[in-house]
């Protein structure tokens, strides 16, 4: 009987050590999941940070692209209207002068 009640005993601590061994194992395998998780998420953020960051220089070259053509386009047209001034005020100045030799 008292083997019997011997062998339970071993039985009962062998299982509880398998137990404890099963539960090293999953704490070890949850641990290293976890880290290449958080080893894949890191990743996955630079590279998504990345990309933002190259979309963000593109669309900030095109700006500045848009923005130098339209101030060519806004200086040609100022050159345009001074130089529509000066040929009318030009006009308008011989007009002027040619009306007052002409009063006199």
């Amino acid at each position: 009987m008292e083997n019997a009640l011997n062998m339970i005993v071993e039985a009962d601590r062998a299982a509880r050590d398998r137990v404890a061994q099963a539960r090293a194992r999953r704490e070890a395998l949850t641990t290293a999941l976890a880290e290449q998780k958080t080893a894949i998420d890191a990743a996955h953020d630079e590279k998504a940070q990345a990309q933002i960051d190259a979309a963000r220089r593109q669309k900030a070259e095109k700006l500045a692209a848009a923005s130098r053509q339209i101030e060519e386009r806004e200086a040609r047209v100022a050159k345009a209207l001074d130089a529509r001034f000066a040929a009318g005020h030009k006009a308008w100045e011989d007009a002027f002068f040619e009306a007052a030799v002409q009063n006199d």
